[in-house]
């Protein structure tokens, strides 16, 4: 427990103890417990000491004559009209130092503000940049000067101005009550800002919240440093640095202006096809869920003739490409429903639907399975898709029972023709099937694109240009019907998958919160035409993607393009945050300075500018401790209970009534 201002016991020895002179008579500076008082007139002449107090009061000890002769030549110095003029200069000089610091602090805050809003171009990380392009060496050297010499060297003079102002107000003759001497001398030997937390508690421990201020501002000061400190960094960005050309693989494998052609159709690998197999099941799943519309670019399906590949396979250098060859598939369709509809079981497990046109042309739709699926009053509509044999052109189809009224639609008036079916598995309902669809053509046009690096390294188109004729095209995805074997999602009854890729386009194109009764009416037609757009594109491009692997087309697929490289280079840039409480620290260091000046600007402290610095509390010590008795035991004393008696040995600052001088008092 701490002791009260009363009575302090110099150390704890059985022996003796002494008492704070608030507790001593009047007159008396100190008095000693009986055991220690000397035996003879000659003995109390020699031994029994002044208390410091009265030493003071009465004039220097005579026991230190040089160090009083000094200070006493200080104070006389001190008390002539020029030097009070001096002091009176120093006081008035910090207090305007202190109001300037405080305005152009406030006023480079505003400044800063509203700079960055307005003016500084500012990075991603909200950084704002101040230098011109430089290396890293260059850029790493400023940073490293920054954060260990020029801030430290500002900090330097403005903690050696505030310390020394604020070491003369932190206590004063003006201090009513009493302070341990151990938080005294850890505020004495602080010159700089610190947040380290041993040092603040040594300041304010056992100080009875006269150093807090003092504290308040060491802490304040060493955030401003550490936050200004840090403030200044660099950080590196990509700038164009010339022109160059790179080398790139055609999608055909041929060479990049000619119009695609369809790949093989075995692919070389067990791996390559089940690479291809994957991702073009997944795309199909994807598409049952979810339409195509987003994917698309003006109802267009635009792809690039150079593999992926080879475009990731660039260095990181290069940021642009011109002229890149690419190409755009579009489709056109009517609605029309066939003249004939005849499914028929191919084998074990695959079912042929034969289609003729109105102007004859053929159209073959195959799914894996058995026809019985077809005949099962489940899967009502049958949703399906057939290709010319030539692959030239698609019909996306479906099959109801009953007759069907007609639906208008984007590519005209979708009417229905019924079909008697001949198979006798085709019972009740199901005997009659009405048909109809939409008859599409793929068309593709060839021409240019540009591309930028993104970021994340990769490649966004940014211009395009076509200037290719519109040519029909046949179709990949027309080999893939049944070997793909895929099944499409639950159907609207919630029951069964349904056997091959047609289903997946209609699935997705449902209009939602459709209240129409006829299956036909409640069917986006032009998202399932784009539906089956992006799944054709796709499936071309993949395919190429995956045997391109094998070296597909040999060196006469490999083409150069014109392209921009970059090289790294660096800037300074500074975060706002940091310097914002940094300044903010220093505002807030210079008014708490400026509150303690107020407070102790009457006083005589402040008067003769009489900063407690190391020096001067060792000599206002030595002062008041030449009178303790037990002072010379000390010297024996551990370290820890030097500290503890430190804790409790408390002292102030008095005005002596005899000279007028600032002693330490105990």
């Amino acid at each position: 427990m701490e002791p009260d201002d009363d009575t302090v016991p110099l150390v704890d020895f059985p022996s003796a103890r002494v008492e704070s002179s608030e507790a001593r008579p009047s007159g008396e500076s100190h008095y000693l417990h009986e055991s220690m008082q000397p035996e003879s007139q000659d003995a109390a002449d020699s031994t029994s000491p002044l208390s410091s107090a009265e030493s003071n009061l009465y004039g220097p000890s005579p026991k230190l004559p040089q160090l009083s002769a000094a200070v006493g030549s200080v104070v006389e110095v001190g008390s002539q009209p020029d030097a009070r003029k001096r002091y009176v200069q120093a006081n008035l000089a910090a207090l305007g130092i202190l109001v300037i610091l405080i305005l152009i602090t406030i006023i480079f805050s505003t400044w800063l503000g509203i700079a960055i809003k307005r003016k500084i171009v500012m990075n991603d990380e909200g950084n704002a940049i101040f230098s011109w392009s430089m290396n890293q060496k260059s850029a790493k050297i400023i940073e490293s000067m920054w954060n260990a010499v020029i801030s430290p060297v500002i900090f330097f003079f403005f903690d050696a101005f505030l310390f020394r102002v604020a070491r003369v107000t932190m206590i004063s003759e003006k201090t009513s009550r009493t302070v341990a001497l151990r938080p005294l001398v850890a505020a004495s030997s602080t010159d700089a800002g610190t947040y380290n937390p041993i040092k603040i508690w040594g300041i304010v421990r056992k100080s009875r919240s006269r150093l807090l201020p003092f504290a308040v501002l060491t802490v304040l000061s060493g955030i401003s440093l550490g936050s200004i400190s840090n403030v200044v960094a660099y950080e590196a960005y990509t700038k164009t640095a010339g022109e160059t050309s790179v080398l790139l693989r055609t999608l055909n494998g041929i060479e990049s202006r000619s119009t695609l052609i369809l790949p093989p159709s075995q692919f070389s690998t067990t791996e390559q096809l089940a690479n291809f197999t994957g991702q073009v099941n997944g795309m199909l799943t994807a598409i049952s869920y979810q339409n195509a519309d987003d994917k698309l670019e003006s109802d267009s399906y635009v792809g690039v003739n150079a593999t992926t590949a080879s475009l990731n396979a660039l260095s990181t250098e290069i940021i642009r490409l011109y002229n890149v060859p690419g190409y755009k598939l579009s489709i056109g369709c009517q609605a029309q429903p066939p003249n004939t509809f005849e499914p028929a079981q191919m084998g074990g497990f695959e079912v042929s639907i034969a289609l003729i046109a109105s102007d004859g042309y053929l159209f073959r739709a195959r799914y894996p399975g058995q026809l019985t699926t077809m005949e099962s009053e489940w899967y009502d509509p049958f949703r399906f898709i057939g290709f010319r044999p030539d692959k030239m052109e698609l019909y996306l189809g479906c099959a109801l029972r009953f007759n069907q009224p007609a639906h208008k639609t984007p590519y005209g008036e979708m009417t229905f023709k019924s079909f008697e079916m001949p198979q006798s598995e085709f019972i009740g309902t199901k005997k009659l099937q009405s048909v109809s669809g939409l008859r599409c053509k793929v068309t593709r046009q060839t021409g240019w694109h540009n591309f930028t690096r993104e970021k994340d390294l990769s490649w966004k188109r940014t211009a395009s240009v076509w200037d290719g004729p519109n040519v029909d095209t046949p179709l990949t995805i027309a080999d893939w019907q049944v070997a793909l074997n895929f099944h499409g999602p639950a159907n609207s009854t919630g029951v069964g998958l349904e056997p091959g890729i047609g289903p997946a386009f209609w699935a997705s194109a449902k209009i939602p919160n459709s209240a129409a009764a006829a299956f036909a009416a409640n069917i986006d037609y032009r998202i399932l035409a784009l539906n089956f757009l992006y799944a054709a594109g796709e499936t071309e491009r993949v395919s190429y993607e995956v045997q391109s692997g094998a070296n597909f087309g040999g060196d006469a697929a490999i083409f150069e393009v014109q392209a921009t490289k970059s090289g790294i280079f660096y800037q300074l840039t500074y975060v706002p945050v940091l310097l914002v409480i940094g300044l903010l620290g220093v505002i807030s260091v210079c008014l708490v300075c400026l509150a303690m000046v107020g407070k102790n600007w009457r006083s005589q402290t402040f008067k003769e500018w009489r900063k407690v610095d190391s020096l001067r509390l060792l000599v206002d010590a030595v002062d008041v401790l030449r009178d303790e008795p037990n002072v010379k035991d000390l010297q024996d004393a551990s370290n820890h209970d030097l500290s503890q008696w430190a804790k409790r040995f408390n002292v102030r600052y008095v005005k002596s009534v005899h000279d007028g001088r600032i002693v330490l008092q105990h």
